[in-house]
This record gives structure tokens, C-alpha cells and sequence, in this order.
């Protein structure tokens, strides 16, 4: 009988302990494919910006990459990539890529012509009016694709423990496999925390990454409807 205590106290710890490393591993994966589609997706959509030919084939391939079904596109990988962590991330950069290019596109291609003219005016390139004007008054548009994209990110690496990924997918999967509810709440739960800290942590984010002038209560950004006209956020 007095060993029975310290047994528990040994089983506790055991679980917290694969708690936190499948939490750091869902952490790694979710947000490593998120980065990688950042990465990809902003210069796809300046790209887009740049010709029109380009911007049709970027938005159509995206969008089949958006529109196959999740656990389609991690069987899918299967043949293409393999098993494990690597085509895991695959599956999340191609499930993510879209909203990241198109709310980035409808960012930079909606901020006001008169001001990209006036910039090309002073002597700014193509190039500079994109990342010193364009960009700056975008950045509500393409936070909020990248947002969007962090909470797919999330979803989708529990489930590509399908493939081998690991993460908290594997406590989910062992308490759907036992029907056994608490341990899939213990997966589950974490991933939503991440969710929302992810979200607080990229407002906060998008707030220093804003120009001061644009910080201000009613700040002056592009119409998100495109029209070319300027609005209050």
C-alpha cells in the first residue's frame, strides 16, 4: 500500500511529461509549415500583382490545394513524400498557402493607384512601392489570411497524425481509439490554447509591424472591397 502513491505520483508525471513533448512537437510542426507558407505566399501574390497571366495560375493552383479534402490531401502525400514529420508539413504548407495569397493579394492590389503613382513619382521602383507602400497599408489584409491560415495550421496537424507526424494528434487518436473522452480532451485542449495564443501573439505582431501614423483609432487603409478607394478601419 505505500507504494501505491508514489506509483501514481510516477504516473502522473509520466503523463505530463508526454503531454508537453507532444505539445512542443505539434508547436514545431503546425507552425513550421505555417512559416514555410508565409514565406511562399507573400512573394506568390506580389508575383500575382506583377502579371496577371502569373496571378491566374497562382490563385487556380492554390485553390486545389484548398479545395481537396484534408484527409484526402494527407493520403494523398503518402505516395508523393512518404511517412512522418517532413510530408506532415507538406500537407499543412499546401493547406495553408491559399487564404495567405489571396488576402495578401487583395491587400496590395487595393491600396489607392494615386498613391502608388505618387510613389513612382519620388523615384521608387516597382519593387520599393510594393514593400514601402503597398505592403505597409496591407498589413490588417494579410494578417488576417495569416491568422486564418494559423488556425487551419492547427487543425490539420492533429490530423496528419495519420501519417506518422506525431504531436498531440497521438494522445487524440489513442483516446478516439479507447473511446475514451478525457484523453481526447487532453489533446484537444492544448491545441486549442495554442490557437488562441497564436492569434494574441500575431495581432500583437501586426500592431509593431504597423507604421505609428496607422495606429491612430481611425486609421486611413485600403477599401478591402478593391475599389481603389480609401477607408476607416
Amino acid at each position: 500500500m505505500g507504494h501505491q502513491p508514489v506509483r501514481l505520483c510516477a504516473v502522473r508525471r509520466e503523463t505530463l511529461t508526454t503531454l508537453l513533448e507532444a505539445t512542443f512537437v505539434h508547436i514545431l510542426l503546425a507552425y513550421s509549415g505555417l512559416a514555410i507558407a508565409v514565406a511562399i505566399g507573400i512573394p506568390l501574390a506580389v508575383l500575382s500583382l506583377r502579371s496577371r497571366t502569373a496571378g491566374v495560375i497562382i490563385s487556380t493552383i492554390t485553390g486545389i490545394g484548398q479545395a481537396i479534402p484534408i484527409l484526402a490531401l494527407v493520403a494523398f502525400m503518402v505516395p508523393l513524400a512518404g511517412i512522418g514529420f517532413l510530408p506532415s508539413v507538406l500537407v499543412i504548407v499546401v493547406s495553408t498557402l491559399m487564404p495567405i495569397v489571396r488576402n495578401t493579394y487583395a491587400g496590395i492590389s487595393s491600396v489607392d493607384p494615386q498613391l502608388a503613382d505618387a510613389a513612382a513619382g519620388i523615384g521608387l521602383t516597382w519593387t520599393e512601392t510594393v514593400t514601402k507602400v503597398r505592403v505597409p497599408l496591407s498589413l490588417h489584409a494579410i494578417f488576417s489570411g495569416i491568422k486564418f491560415s494559423s488556425i487551419i495550421a492547427n487543425g490539420v496537424a492533429i490530423v496528419t497524425v495519420l501519417i506518422g507526424s506525431g504531436g498531440l494528434g497521438v494522445i487524440v487518436l489513442r483516446g478516439l481509439a479507447r473511446f475514451y473522452v478525457p484523453e481526447i480532451l487532453i489533446g484537444i485542449l492544448p491545441a486549442i490554447a495554442i490557437t488562441l495564443i497564436a492569434d494574441y501573439c500575431l495581432s500583437r505582431l501586426e500592431t509593431w509591424l504597423t507604421p505609428p501614423p496607422l495606429r491612430e483609432k481611425n486609421p486611413v487603409i485600403p477599401h478591402p472591397a478593391g475599389t481603389g478607394t480609401l477607408a476607416n478601419r
